[in-house]
């Protein structure tokens, strides 16, 4: 995917960036969804983050069935690019407000995905994978009232690959990583 990350700092990986560019592109092609969002998170992040919702009583993790934005700190997101599907097959940019907000953890178990999009792709990956060398990737989708959820963690040994997967099998993924569909993107 040619996506127009302009905040690429030398402390990502150009072929990090690659991985999870490609990897998105796949999906797009797959299911063209209206609404593409693609959120830079500082520093790697785990598995537990899949699905996760928030904390009730300052302490007790919630993870819903339901699929929430996952309550990462405002701090903690480096850029947030938002593309709109538009004539022609084209992903257009667009200015949306922050999808992450300051707020308690526990009113974010009401931030359901369905309620901010009916065809969308929200897609985390982090950022300074030149110095920690790994990287983490999570998948939200939602297309034909389908939503589906998935996280992949990458390692580079020296080149990168996959770590570990939760909500989507190794092979799928790296079928994913592998295949090259231009989706068409214009900032504006």
């Amino acid at each position: 995917m040619k996506l127009d990350i302009t905040d690429i700092t030398k402390e990502d990986d150009p072929a990090f960036v690659q991985v999870v560019a490609s990897i998105l592109d796949s999906v797009v092609s797959e299911s063209a969804p209206e609404i593409i969002a693609v959120i830079k998170i500082d520093n790697w992040f785990d598995h537990k983050w899949l699905n996760f919702s928030g904390k009730v009583a300052g302490a007790l993790g919630i993870w819903k069935k339901e699929l929430t934005i996952p309550p990462f700190n405002p701090n903690r997101v480096k850029s947030q690019m938002v593309y709109r599907l538009a004539n022609g097959g084209k992903y257009v940019q667009i200015e949306t407000p922050p999808l992450h907000i300051a707020q308690p953890s526990s009113e974010n178990l009401k931030r359901t995905f369905k309620n901010n999009t009916s065809s969308g792709l929200f897609a985390w990956w982090s950022s300074n994978t030149v110095d920690n060398g790994k990287g983490s990737l999570m998948v939200y989708t939602h297309v034909d009232s389908d939503p589906s959820s998935w996280y992949a963690s990458f390692d580079r040994d020296p080149e990168w690959e996959i770590n570990k997967t939760k909500g989507i099998p190794s092979e799928i993924l790296k079928r994913l990583m592998e295949r090259r569909h231009p989706a068409q993107y214009n900032s504006e």
